[in-house]
């Protein structure tokens, strides 16, 4: 009988050793999982700058990246021959900026759109972007089907 009783405490404590193991394992697991979330939402974070922001900068927009956000100016949109240059100007209420990018333009870019742009400002005082991005709607309504396309349930 005191052998019965060796042999349940060896196996409780090879027991406990493996649960120790475990919750060892989980919380590193856990801490490694905790900190890719906190490296990666820098990252992830998309912060822009108003016109009146980037004017604010100063010099420091010429050799800095950053990013704007307006919408469109009708009737601003000028594109080269080839197409891929572009020259618009973006506003917000607070103020407008010229914009000139190179490279291919999202489909939904147009009159009133808005866009955010990364790049730096010129002496000049144009903005060259070298991302343009293109913000789809945030609404879409449900189109109601006129005409022969539409019958009633039942």
């Amino acid at each position: 009988m005191a052998e019965d009783v060796v042999v349940a405490r060896a196996g409780g404590s090879s027991r406990r050793a493996f649960d120790v193991k475990i919750i060892v394992g989980g919380i590193v697991i856990l801490l490694a999982v905790a900190y890719l979330v906190v490296a990666a939402l820098p990252a992830g974070t998309a912060y822009y700058l108003t016109v009146s922001e980037l004017a604010d900068m100063g010099e420091r927009a010429q050799t800095q990246q950053t990013r704007v956000s307006g919408n469109v100016v009708p009737g601003t949109i000028v594109r080269s021959a080839d197409s891929q240059d572009i020259r618009f100007q973006v506003e917000d209420e607070s103020g407008r900026l010229t914009v000139m990018y190179s490279g291919v333009v999202p489909d939904i870019f147009g009159d009133h759109t808005q866009v955010v742009v990364e790049g730096t400002l010129g002496e000049d005082g144009i903005y060259s972007a070298e991302v343009l991005l293109a913000k789809c709607p945030s609404r879409f309504e449900e189109a109601v089907p006129t005409g022969s396309e539409y019958t009633e349930p039942g």
